[in-house]
């Protein structure tokens, strides 16, 4: 039986670097009928758009990666959308650019999405390393995205520890892209009362919360869960 290609897609803003340590724990993963989809978020002026399209230029040739320039810098919701619709998989993985997967993630996810095809998504634990290099294990359990728990919690899961069959995000239609925050909470969301999902315990990831990401923009992040949670006020 063939494997069904998977497709990651990575959003990228600003960071170059880490961009190259996300890919590489992509081509290091033990399921290998994949492809890449790189999405670049940074303005065309900036010198750190030329850099991170060097870094994907890198990985050209026998590997399969697509690269994607957004025409105007529009967010990490605009850039995952668009690379949802480039993915060519039956299943789609995201990775934010700051985090990296560990060598199982891609098979522990396709094996569960493979034995039952009731599921919509599959999620899992991950390994939180904070900017001072403190490290904590994620206790997401199976509830952690019903729709009850979601609302009782206010907030979701990294989409870095997300597997989704492709049908299932177009039919939901993607990231919110009005929305400042909070993108992966909405979206869980809106899948949790629909679909059902599974949980793998084990940390597959790491993830790293440093002071350039969202996750430290209190403001937004403020404004991102308001707007979600005025959705679902009944």
């Amino acid at each position: 039986m063939t494997n069904a290609l998977v497709s990651v897609v990575i959003p990228t803003y600003k960071r170059p670097l880490a961009l190259k340590s996300a890919i590489n724990s992509v081509f290091m993963q033990s399921y290998k009928n994949l492809e890449i989809v790189v999405v670049d978020d940074n303005n065309s002026s900036d010198p750190l758009h030329h850099e991170t399209k060097r870094v994907v230029s890198c990985y050209s040739g026998a590997r399969k990666i697509i690269y994607l320039k957004q025409e105007v810098q529009q967010g990490a919701n605009a850039a995952r959308n668009a690379g949802i619709l480039a993915s060519n998989g039956e299943y789609i993985a995201f990775l934010d650019d700051d985090d990296v997967w560990f060598k199982e993630k891609l098979k522990s996810q396709v094996m569960v999405l493979k034995r039952d095809k009731h599921i919509g998504f599959v999620y899992c634990n991950m390994m939180i390393i904070y900017n001072g290099g403190k490290e904590v294990i994620s206790n997401f359990n199976i509830d952690s995205c019903s729709f009850e728990s979601l609302i009782e919690r206010g907030e979701g899961v990294s989409t870095s520890t997300l597997m989704i069959r492709k049908s299932v995000l177009l039919e939901a239609g993607g990231f919110d892209e009005t929305l400042e925050s909070y993108q992966d909470y909405d979206l869980l969301l809106r899948l949790s009362k629909t679909y059902s999902h599974a949980l793998i315990k084990s940390p597959l990831l790491e993830y790293k919360v440093g002071l350039d990401g969202i996750s430290m923009n209190y403001n937004s992040k403020f404004l991102g869960k308001e707007r979600v949670l005025r959705k679902y006020k009944e």
